[in-house]
This record gives C-alpha cells, structure tokens and sequence, in this order.
C-alpha cells in the first residue's frame, strides 16, 4: 500500500481512547430487568425492532425506578426499541418541548431517543446511559456506548444501566 499511501490508520480501543483521556471510564450496571430477546428474529445483522417493541413494555417502569435510585440525577440518554418505546418511556419520565435546550441547560435530565441520539449527537454533559435495546451491531452498541463517555469538565466517569444485555 506504501504506493499509494504515506499514511496508514490503525484502529483504536474504547481502553486505549480513556487510557488518553479522550473518553471518560464507564462504570456499567446490568439490572435484573431486561427485554428478553429469546427467539427474536434478525433482519438486516440485528434484531427485528417490531418484535423487540412487542416485548419492551415490560422494562419501562423498572428502568425509571432505577434511575431514580441510581441515576444520581445526571444528564442521561435512553436508547429505545422503537418510537413506541421510546414515548413510553419519555412520557415515565415526563418530560415534553424543547428537549434538547432544556436538556443542555439542566432542565431535563433524561432524554429518551430511538435514533435519533446514537449518531450525530454530541452533548459531552451526558453522564449516564440507559440502555434499553438489545442489539446484536457491535457498532451501534459503541455508539450508544460513545454518547456518554465523552469528556467534559468535572465529569470522571459514565454510569451505564444495560437493560438490554449488551455488554
């Protein structure tokens, strides 16, 4: 490749990123309450999100509740299932309008998200994850992962709440 390259990239570990400082260190719980993905199918290398949206009700008030005593009212993103989900969630939480102002400036302290928040989403005050779907992506699950463990001043680590058995 030395042809047509000067320069080669070699990847780099979530281990190696906080070893530098450029990550914050994780400090990852797995409650007892989980979406049970025995006999989900898979579509497209992940789970088939109709089917886990059938079977996520059942960790909503479980993932509030230890928040609630967990959570130590940090800036916290949810990662749902599905949009069914997701407002299911959000609307446990309570939380409506102008959710990422408010979230910046401390008003809201829990937003919950599909999508929406895994790629793109750059708020390094996010101190703590709720990781409420399942996936197989080894991808997505850093990038979910990645949402919180940006650095920020005063901040030395991430809680994770895997609900989903990801790690």
């Amino acid at each position: 490749l030395g042809k047509w390259y000067t320069n080669m990239g070699a990847p780099i570990t979530i281990a190696e990123l906080i070893k530098r400082g450029l990550l914050v260190k994780p400090r990852i719980f797995q409650p007892d309450s989980q979406v049970d993905t025995t006999g989900v199918k898979t579509l497209a290398a992940d789970f088939n999100q109709k089917q886990l949206g059938q079977r996520a009700s059942v960790i909503t008030a479980d993932v509030v509740s230890n928040w609630l005593r967990r959570g130590e009212n940090r800036p916290t993103l949810v990662f749902a299932v599905n949009v069914a989900h997701a407002e299911e969630l959000s609307h446990e939480f309570e939380h409506r309008a102008e959710i990422f102002r408010r979230f910046r400036e401390g008003e809201i302290k829990v937003l919950c998200s599909v999508t929406a928040l895994t790629t793109g989403f750059d708020e390094p005050s996010a101190s703590c994850l709720i990781v409420a779907r399942p996936t197989r992506s080894e991808a997505l699950h850093i990038q979910m992962d990645g949402r919180g463990l940006r650095p920020n001043e005063g901040k030395k680590d991430c809680l994770i709440f895997d609900h989903a058995g990801n790690h």
